[in-house]
Parts: structure tokens; C-alpha cells; sequence
């Protein structure tokens, strides 16, 4: 008992240096979605009575949701410390602080497994709405590339809930690229297609994740694995849905959501581009005041063959996401491959018009020949690791599966 208290004291001192630091974050929809609901609405009884709920209610409650929920608040006569031990501060989230865990229970079949856990500091329903509402999501996820979800406990006595998942060895993708500067571009392929694969899934599930960006990425170099985290921001996509979300962060974010415009997954796609970007150039091409600085963007494009620029505007012309997912996981190497050649071809042909003249111009092509020529050569090693990552992650889940 003595020494559970002693960690609700450093976990309330760290709560409120936390909130000091950092304030407390509403997330937009929240608020929005309260101020658009009407006075004699039912979802004004139904905020009512989960309020009245929580206060007339045993004190810990813990929440393992389904799939609709009805009611969430299933009463629980443990509370967190009484079921989990914490071991050490991860580090901080968006709205909360993240602590490395396990089960107390030696006899558990679980006993030895760690676990992350998001405490939060819970002062109005709206935060207690947005941390279900993160909960919710991530108990319907099953994907080997997204944090996988174990429970939600509440403590009314001291208003702090906490979601319990999945411990993830390695570091975030930013903690990765500061530590190593430089990545390759075959790790940089191998690294975004995970998270492609992870955002296929996302749209099959109908979600958006909101903020994608290389802190809410996870990578352990030594399984290979990348994993989605900190789904804080994510929403279920609603068809002709009228509120508009201003989630996620500033420079990773499509054009569209600039205009506060509806999200979806193409947002989320558009995001993954701007963190392979990141990955391949080591600075983002977007920076402070993104309306002001597109044309950056249109300078970029003119230095690209117009095959490829091609290529670029039919993905960006497909109807759904669905299709545009597809092309990017689908795509042939060969495809590529043939796109860097035609444009070897062009180069020595408009270097051969000009073999004459020994001028700048003529150097600067050869240069961009000799570029091109170690671009095939890093793809054939790029397609070559690939694939055996590919069939090394397929031993890897194999085994997992059968054990």
C-alpha cells in the first residue's frame, strides 16, 4: 500500500509538471462536435447521464470496449497500481505522460510481459470522451504495423485514466534519424512501406490517423518493424461529414487540411510523403508558414523528368484512396526502373547535340547522367534488400504465429 501511494505521488508530480509545461490539450473536433449539438438534443442526456455515471460509481473503472459501445464504464475492483507496476517514465505525449509497466500478478500468463501505459489527467468530459474515443479505435485495430491495444482503467477518486498497450522496442523514427543522421534509401523505402501497409488497413477500417509524422512512428532496426502510434488525433471517417478538424502537426499536413477541408486518408498519404521527404533529403520541404512557401513545391517539380511528373499526377488523380493506396504498394520496379532509363536516354541524346560545346551546361548533364546511373544502381540494391527484408518479416510473423 506504501508503495503504491509513493507512485501516485511522483505520478501526480509529473502530471503536473507536465501541464505546467505543456498545458492541457482539447482537441478541436471535441469541441466543435459539443458546440454543435443542439440544447434538447438526446447526445445532451447521454453526456448528462455518462457525467452522472462516472460520479455515482465505484471509483476505478476498467474499460475493455466492443466493437458499439453503449455503455462504457464497467466497474473494476482493482485499480491501476494494484494491477500493473510501473518501472520507469517513457517519455511525454501529446496530452499525457508515458510510463513502461507490467502485471503484478506473478501467476499471469502475462507476468513477464512490459507494457506502455498513457496516464492522463482527466478535468472535464471532454477529455474523458477523447481518451475513449482513442481507446475505442485502437481495441478494433489487429495489424502488425499498428500499436496494439490491451485495457483502459479510469480512477474517478483522482480523475486520471489510464490506456494500457503494447510495449514497442526501438525509438521513434525522429529519435532514430538524430541518433544516425543519415538513412539509406533502401531503409527509407523499406521503412514508409510499412507504414503504406499500415495505412491501407486504417482505410479498410474506415479511419483516419491525423498525425502522421516521424514522432508517431516507431522503428526497431533490428526486427524491421515500424509501428503507427499515438492515435490521439484519429477519427472514424464520417460520409458527408459537416465538422472540420484542425488535428495534427503544422508541417506535415495536406493542403487541404490548411483550408480546414474535411480529412481522409489522402490527407494521411499526403503526410507519409512529406516524412519520406524528411528521410531521403534530411529537411522537410515545407517549413513555418506552409500557405506562404507551395511554390517551393512547384520549383521542386520542374526539376523532375516529365514522365515521372506523369506518374506523379495520376496518382494524385484517383478517385479514392483506396485506388491511390493500391498504386503506391502495387507499383513495379520495372516501372521505375524504365522511367530513370528513358531519362538516361534523353540526357545522352541532348548531350550528344551539344558535344561541341564544352560548356556548363554540358558538364551539369553529365553530371545528372552519372547521378542517374548510381540512382539504378542503389535501386537494384534497394529491390534486392527489400525483398529479403520481405521474406525475412514473413519467416518472422510465421514464427510469431505459431507460437
Amino acid at each position: 500500500m506504501e508503495e503504491i501511494q509513493k507512485s501516485l505521488e511522483h505520478e501526480n508530480q509529473d502530471l503536473e509538471q507536465f501541464i505546467k509545461n505543456n498545458g492541457v490539450r482539447i482537441k478541436s473536433q471535441t469541441i466543435q462536435i459539443c458546440s454543435n449539438i443542439q440544447e434538447d438534443s438526446p447526445q445532451i442526456d447521454l453526456l448528462q447521464k455518462r457525467r452522472f455515471t462516472i460520479n455515482r460509481r465505484r471509483s476505478f473503472f476498467t474499460i475493455k470496449l466492443p466493437v458499439n459501445i453503449k455503455q462504457n464504464n464497467i466497474p473494476s475492483n482493482q485499480s491501476f497500481y494494484q494491477k500493473y507496476k510501473i518501472h520507469k517514465k517513457l517519455g511525454d505525449g501529446s496530452n499525457s505522460i508515458v510510463k513502461l509497466c507490467s502485471l503484478v500478478d506473478k501467476t499471469a500468463l502475462e507476468s513477464r510481459k512490459y507494457f506502455a501505459v498513457k496516464v492522463f489527467k482527466m478535468e472535464t468530459i471532454n477529455e474523458t470522451l477523447e481518451i475513449q474515443r482513442e481507446a475505442q479505435l485502437l481495441q478494433k485495430m489487429n495489424h502488425i504495423n499498428i500499436i496494439r491495444f490491451k485495457e483502459l482503467i479510469y480512477e474517478n477518486n483522482n480523475k486520471k485514466a489510464y490506456l494500457v498497450l503494447e510495449y514497442i522496442q526501438g525509438s521513434t523514427l525522429q529519435q532514430y534519424i538524430e541518433k544516425h543522421q543519415k538513412i539509406t534509401e533502401s531503409e527509407a523505402f523499406f521503412i514508409i512501406r510499412q507504414v503504406f501497409e499500415a495505412l491501407s488497413y486504417l482505410e479498410q477500417c474506415e479511419v483516419t490517423h491525423n498525425d502522421i509524422k516521424p514522432d508517431n512512428i516507431m522503428y526497431n532496426p533490428e526486427t524491421g518493424r515500424v509501428t503507427l502510434i499515438d492515435f490521439s488525433t484519429s477519427r472514424k471517417i464520417v460520409k458527408q461529414n459537416n465538422l472540420q478538424t484542425n488535428l495534427g502537426t503544422l508541417n506535415y499536413k495536406a493542403p487541404e487540411r490548411l483550408n480546414n477541408q474535411h480529412s481522409n486518408p489522402k490527407s494521411d498519404i499526403w503526410s507519409t510523403g512529406i516524412v519520406l521527404f524528411y528521410l531521403l533529403i534530411g529537411q522537410l520541404p515545407f517549413q513555418d508558414d506552409l500557405k506562404g512557401k507551395i511554390q517551393q513545391l512547384e520549383q521542386i517539380s520542374k526539376q523532375v523528368n516529365e514522365e515521372l511528373q506523369q506518374h506523379i499526377k495520376e496518382l494524385a488523380s484517383l478517385n479514392n484512396e483506396k485506388d491511390q493506396l493500391g498504386q503506391v504498394l502495387n507499383m513495379k520496379a520495372q516501372d521505375v526502373e524504365k522511367t530513370l532509363m528513358n531519362e538516361l536516354i534523353r540526357l545522352e541524346d541532348e548531350m550528344n547535340r551539344h558535344i561541341t560545346n564544352q560548356s556548363s551546361e554540358n558538364l551539369k548533364i553529365q553530371s545528372r547522367i552519372s547521378i542517374i546511373r548510381a540512382d539504378k544502381v542503389v535501386l537494384e540494391e534497394t529491390l534486392a534488400n527489400l525483398t529479403q527484408r520481405i521474406t525475412d518479416l514473413e519467416i518472422n510473423v510465421g514464427i510469431v504465429a505459431e507460437k
